[in-house]
């Protein structure tokens, strides 16, 4: 069986406030805001699975996401249909993506944001589409991804309220984490004010995703089946998008440090596609191998997430290479990674 302590043992262990309970709400299929053709002329949803996503679609898709997210997280956001239209669009542009084998988005969720200050509208588009991408993997079909795209671009709505403190330079006080923590409540409420297209399962998630499968999460501290499907997938990819990219108050972690400290607290199964398929060395993490050499991972392999394809980059003593060297970890039983870099220093 697998056994993420198995996968991680060579690395060493580093380093609720009660709210009202979520209103219930008759179940209802999702109705998107987009508008719904007729049987001969396809939806928007559908008639992008067929598309050929090329490197540039993709650029642009991140893109357009990004620029979706900029209207919506901020404190003076105004929140109107079409925006919600243009996030369900954004969401079946993804999953027709990745539907079509792509994953050149990946590398992109993964990169480092253009600036640590302005975080959260590539937080949410990131979040978005690692969660889309593991729905997927998992086997999902349309219309959970479609909702649960929505779910994940949308999941921080509540932080908006709190602006000032989450883009401060300094490691936040006690209180303003207690405050943090009531931005699930937040967006729950101004998406069931705003957003009438959005159905109770995509509001419960927006809800719960700081809750965790042990108790520990927030805002109620639910466990296990207590917690909405699109949560938990969302939550452990929040959190590891969160932790290797670096915050105005704290500095990234490695994937290691993101999925070890916290493979308790998430379902197994998103986990292990989590690590299998984004990787505990996502494309374009550095790492120090055991040579002594350091390496940029440029593929995953998915049945050995511990030893991808590497493109050596610098020799043992620092220097650049004058010409690259690529291994696949996968084939070479004596090299392995011993670390993940957070920079380098080259000489």
């Amino acid at each position: 069986m697998f056994s993420i302590s198995d996968i991680l043992k060579k690395y060493k262990e580093p380093r609720a406030k009660s709210a009202p309970a979520v209103e219930k709400k008759v179940e209802v299929p999702f109705q998107p805001t987009f508008p719904v053709k007729e049987k001969d002329e396809p939806s928007v949803a559908r008639s992008q699975e067929k598309e050929i996503v090329t490197d540039e679609t993709v650029e642009k898709l991140y893109y357009d996401a990004v620029l979706c997210a900029k209207k919506l997280y901020l404190p003076s956001a105004v929140y109107t249909q079409e925006i919600f239209a243009e996030i369900e669009t954004i969401v079946s542009r993804i999953s027709a993506c990745f539907r079509n084998g792509n994953e050149e988005l990946i590398r992109l969720c993964v990169s480092e944001y253009p600036s640590a200050q302005h975080f959260l509208p590539y937080h949410a588009v990131n979040v978005c589409m690692l969660s889309v991408f593991l729905g997927s993997v998992l086997g999902s079909p349309p219309q959970f991804l479609l909702e649960l795209g929505v779910a994940s671009f949308l999941h921080d709505i509540g932080l908006n309220e709190y602006f000032d403190i989450i883009t401060q330079g300094t490691i936040l006080s006690a209180d303003e984490q207690g405050k943090i923590q009531e931005h699930p409540q937040k967006g729950y409420d101004i998406l069931q004010r705003v957003y009438p297209g959005a159905s109770h399962a995509i509001l419960t998630a927006v809800y719960q995703e700081h809750e965790r499968l042990d108790g520990s999460g927030y805002p109620r501290g639910l466990k296990k089946d207590e917690i909405n499907e699109y949560a938990a997938i969302i939550a452990p990819v929040d959190v590891y998008e969160a932790m290797i990219h670096q915050r105005p108050y704290r500095s990234k972690y490695t994937p290691v440090e993101a999925i070890f400290n916290n493979k308790k607290a998430f379902d197994h199964k998103v986990l292990k596609a989590l690590i299998e398929r984004v990787g505990i060395f996502p494309v374009g993490t550095l790492v120090r191998l055991n040579t002594k050499e350091v390496a940029v991972v440029t593929r995953i392999n998915p049945n050995s997430p511990l030893r991808p394809h590497v493109d050596i980059v610098l020799d043992a003593h620092g220097k650049k290479l004058a010409q690259i060297k690529q291994i696949d970890l996968n084939e070479d039983s004596v090299i392995y990674i011993e670390e993940c870099m957070k920079d380098i220093s080259i000489t």
